[in-house]
């Protein structure tokens, strides 16, 4: 499995691309802003897209969708509780200060256990919700995409609409830090870090006692 980071749109979006180095089939993960120069990155790669995948519904991480299925012919996929939020923008489109969004036409949902599979690579889908109802996260070979979850050396906020702390360390105490210490986080934003990594220098994770 090979993964590739885009870092795009106004907040810094990592955006990536993850396929299977032998048949090149592959999914998007978040395509937050530049969708030109996403596509670009998956003509370079010689990326054959089955699926864009959403971490969750907030404008920064799916602004893109609809314009890259409509270019790829690939369905959409986000967790069931951020639907409405793919299909109806509202409050994000000023908080981003964008006008106008590409509709996203083939939306379905996923949840707890289902798997996103592309050449011999699988990925497993877990519900991690917390900095929004409906975040999911995804899982395998050594790799965990979290979203806005977790982040290097910090945490998703939740003072957004749907927002829940408590719900958050949950997902993170019971989906991250359960995780080999050695597995690599792709977060939303910032750099990759690695589990270990952030039960020991997490400042927001210190406390946690995993059972």
């Amino acid at each position: 499995m090979q993964v590739e980071r885009l870092v795009v749109g106004s907040l810094a979006t990592n955006c990536y691309l993850v396929f299977d180095e032998k048949s090149k089939k592959g999914i998007i993960i978040d395509p937050g802003g530049d969708g030109p120069y996403i596509l670009e990155c998956i003509e370079r790669f010689g990326i054959d897209p089955v699926a864009i995948i959403l971490t969750h519904g907030h404008l920064d991480h799916t602004v893109e969708a609809g314009f890259i299925q409509k270019a790829k012919k690939v369905p959409v996929y986000v967790g069931a509780g951020d639907l409405e939020l793919v299909r109806n923008p509202g409050w994000m489109k000023s908080f981003m200060d964008v006008e106008e969004v590409p509709e996203v036409k083939d939306l379905r949902p996923v949840k707890e256990g289902d798997t996103v599979t592309f050449g011999d690579v699988s990925l497993k889908v877990l519900e991690t919700p917390g900095h929004s109802p409906g975040s999911i996260s995804l899982y395998g070979e050594g790799h965990f995409f979290s979203g806005d979850l977790v982040f290097r050396r910090s945490i998703g906020r939740t003072d957004l609409p749907g927002g829940d702390e408590t719900v958050l360390f949950n997902s993170i105490r019971n989906k991250v830090l359960t995780l080999p210490g050695d597995t690599l986080i792709h977060p939303g934003h910032d750099e990759p870090t690695t589990v270990e990594e952030e039960r020991k220098k997490n400042p927001f994770l210190r406390h946690f006692v995993i059972s």
